[in-house]
């Protein structure tokens, strides 16, 4: 009787595991768009005196999309103009680092007056991060919005980053409210860069310490009454 040899059993090779890369960090996720942002502009920026019209209006248009959809434009106005306009007055007090609510150092500032126009140019300069920003508030005064009896104010706001100017936005506000702030119409200005990170965090800084701010007095003011209330 014969026995039919068994092959031998084919051994697999190991298969080699790749070690899955954790998630990219929402720090590295922004600094990645901002550098694609930043080489992308700065191309569209080279040609533009060759493009003609049609294409400056498409640039801007282009400029306007990335400030609405990335937050900067509030970011900047109202948030970061209505936290520091007064700064170049409030910084000679004793007790200004009380107003301050990001992590701002090296604060000084100026106002010049344009009586001819009732307005003034407030210059803001400060530091973040070891980065030296400034901050240029033209305020143009005001004027009707039509033939009405409705006023608004105009203005320019410029952001400088390390001396450079980087963002710039078109303001106006509504006089007829008395809770009015300043709020951006147009862009004037744009280079992208590390800069909109950071203005996002400064930004969220003062977000948070004005929602924090409201807390404490609602509570604040929910046990007073409280306590002034038998049952």
């Amino acid at each position: 009787m014969f026995w039919k040899k068994e092959k031998p059993t084919a051994v697999l090779p190991p298969v080699a595991v790749e070690s899955q890369k954790p998630p990219p960090t929402p720090e590295a996720s922004i600094a990645q768009a901002i550098l694609s942002y930043q080489r992308s502009f700065y191309n569209s920026l080279q040609t533009t005196e060759r493009t003609g019209f049609r294409e400056a209006q498409r640039l801007v248009a282009r400029a306007t999309q990335i400030v609405r959809e990335s937050r900067l434009g509030p970011a900047l106005v109202p948030t970061l103009l209505e936290h520091i306009q007064h700064w170049p007055s409030w910084s000679k007090r004793d007790d200004f680092g009380k107003y301050v609510k990001f992590p701002a150092n090296n604060v000084s500032g100026e106002v010049e007056r344009l009586p001819e126009v009732g307005g003034s140019v407030s210059k803001i300069y400060f530091t973040y991060n070891g980065n030296a920003y400034g901050l240029i508030f033209t305020d143009e005064g005001s004027r009707p919005y039509s033939s009405g009896d409705t006023y608004f104010a105009y203005g320019k706001v410029e952001l400088t980053y390390q001396g450079y100017s980087v963002f710039g936005l078109d303001i106006s506000q509504d006089l007829s409210n008395e809770h009015s702030v300043w709020r951006w119409q147009n862009v004037l200005a744009f280079v992208p860069g590390t800069w909109m990170k950071e203005l996002i965090e400064m930004a969220a800084y003062i977000e948070a310490a004005q929602q924090q701010y409201f807390t404490d007095f609602t509570e604040k003011d929910a046990l007073e009454r409280a306590r002034r209330i038998k049952l």
